[in-house]
C-alpha cells in the first residue's frame, strides 16, 4: 500500500504542476486505492476533496473542471469495489461484525490523530513560513501541494468528528503521514 501512497502523491504533484497526460494517471492511481486498502481510498478522496474546495474557493472554474473529471474516471475505476461493498452492507450481521472489529460511534479523535496530527500541522506551518519568508526556496506549486496533501490527511484522520463512527481511522491514515514527511522533505 505504501508504493501506491507514494505513486498516487507523484501522480498529484504532475496534476498540480499541470504536466501533459497527467489526469488519466492520477484518476486510475485513485480509483484503484479502494482495491488496495480501504483507509488509503479515504486518504487520497479526502486529498482530492480539499483540493476541489480551493480550487471552488479561488474560482479557478478550468482546474476545477478537470479535477471534477479526474473524479469521475476515479469513481468509475472504483465503482465494482464501491457497489460490492454496498452490497455487503445490506447483508445481514453487517453492522453487528464491524461492531466486533472495533466499530464505535464517537466523535472524539483518536490519540493518533494528535500523535501524527501535530506533525503534520508542525510541517504544514515550516512550509508557510517557508515560503513566507524565503520564497527562493518554496514555490507556489510546492506550497499548494503540501498544503492540500496535508490538510488531506488531517481530514481524513479526524473524520469521525464529521461522522461519528470510528472505525479506528486515525491509525490506518496515521501510517500515510510518515511517508508525507518523507515526500514533503523530497519535494521541498
Amino acid at each position: 500500500i505504501y508504493p501506491l501512497y507514494i505513486l498516487f502523491l507523484l501522480f498529484f504533484w504532475r496534476y498540480i504542476n499541470q504536466k501533459e497526460g497527467s489526469m488519466l494517471p492520477l484518476a486510475i492511481a485513485a480509483g484503484i486505492t479502494a482495491y488496495f486498502y480501504t483507509f488509503l481510498f479515504m486518504a487520497v478522496i479526502a486529498t482530492l476533496g480539499v483540493y476541489f474546495l480551493a480550487l471552488l474557493l479561488r474560482r479557478n472554474w478550468s482546474d476545477l473542471r478537470r479535477v471534477f473529471v479526474t473524479g469521475i474516471i476515479a469513481v468509475g475505476v472504483s465503482l465494482p469495489y464501491i457497489a460490492y461493498t454496498f452490497f455487503l452492507s445490506l447483508r445481514e450481521f453487517y453492522t453487528e461484525t464491524l461492531a466486533r472489529n472495533s466499530l464505535s460511534y464517537s466523535h472524539w479523535p483518536q490519540i493518533e490523530a494528535y500523535y501524527y496530527g501535530r506533525w503534520i500541522l508542525l510541517v504544514l506551518l515550516l512550509v508557510y513560513l517557508l515560503r513566507r519568508y524565503c520564497p527562493d526556496k518554496v514555490s507556489s506549486a510546492t506550497h499548494f501541494f503540501v498544503t492540500i496533501t496535508g490538510v488531506g490527511l488531517l481530514l481524513a484522520m479526524v473524520s469521525n468528528i464529521f461522522t461519528g463512527r470510528d472505525f479506528e481511522i486515525a491509525v490506518h491514515i496515521a501510517r500515510f503521514g510518515i511517508l508525507w514527511y518523507l515526500m514533503t522533505g523530497v519535494i521541498i
